[in-house]
């Protein structure tokens, strides 16, 4: 299991740096902007997606993403939006049970151990391969190698044009 907080980087950053697999992930959206009522956004949503050109369906347990190919501005900008938060699944799981945990980061701090350990059971029990949540920072909970290496390489990288940007 991979997990970190990183300060200053929002659920937007993190779906541009994974861009390189989505055509092998699914992602179901728990909370968009402090809402964790996902349904009541269907309305506002489904005309913009489809428009977008965009695989998604609305369920009982969220926003599903399906297949993601291409990083859509649209996705970016409007669903992996700050206080969202979102697991992650191999592009094989379509659905699964509603997830109770659906914290995001607005403390501006990393999740408690007991945080943790609630959202890695849900990641388990839903057969999720990571979590990722913002706010305040971007907390990340992954269990698949290559998308946590595609993140902390983001991270490097993002750090590093903020450091040359500061000289």
């Amino acid at each position: 299991m991979d997990t970190d907080f990183f300060r200053a980087i929002y659920l937007a950053h993190m779906f541009d740096w994974t861009e390189s697999i989505h055509n092998r992930l699914n992602w179901l959206f728990v909370t968009l902007d402090s809402d964790r009522d996902i349904c009541t956004t269907e309305s506002g949503y489904s005309p913009r997606l489809r428009e977008q050109d965009i695989s998604f369906e609305f369920r009982p347990e969220g926003l599903w993403i399906f297949n993601a190919k291409n990083v859509k501005p649209y996705i970016r900008d409007k669903i992996a939006v700050p206080f969202s938060a979102c697991y992650i699944f191999d592009k094989g799981v379509r659905n699964c049970l509603k997830p109770s945990f659906r914290e995001t980061t607005d403390l501006g701090r990393s999740f408690t151990d007991s945080e943790i350990s609630a959202v890695v059971a849900e990641i388990k029990s839903t057969s999720a391969i990571g979590y990722a949540a913002d706010g305040c920072g971007l907390q990340w909970v992954s269990y698949d190698d290559e998308l946590s290496k595609l993140v902390h390489q983001g991270f490097k990288m993002w750090q590093e044009s903020t450091q040359r940007l500061k000289q």
